[in-house]
């Protein structure tokens, strides 16, 4: 039985164990889905050509193998489309050992 439960850890183990997790602050209600939004990092000009409202504040959080800077930010740019969001403005990536974060603000042009 011991021997069993070993066996199974060690296989889960060297699988590899990631988890990818969203949380969000809806401000106002989404619109139809979109494909990936753009990712514009905290302080980086932002390419709208109109005039645009904030949808939502999002964090994307990836954990294990899944913790890398360009899936946790992949992931929140997918995240952001499913809210009908043009882009994320104010995008900031945090790293730490197995663990990064990706936040930023899902907006809307107005046409």
């Amino acid at each position: 039985m011991i021997a069993r439960a070993l066996v199974v850890a060690t296989v889960a183990l060297s699988t590899g164990c990631g988890s990818l997790y969203h949380y969000e602050v809806t401000l106002r209600a989404p619109s139809p889905k979109k494909g990936a939004a753009a990712f514009y990092l905290d302080g980086q000009e932002a390419s709208l050509d109109a005039p645009f409202e904030e949808v939502a504040i999002l964090q994307t959080e990836g954990t294990g193998n899944r913790a890398s800077s360009e899936q946790v930010t992949a992931a929140l740019r997918l995240r952001a489309g499913e809210f009908g969001c043009d882009a994320i403005l104010r995008g900031r990536v945090s790293i730490d050992y197995g663990h990064i974060i990706a936040t930023g603000v899902c907006v809307r042009v107005l046409r």
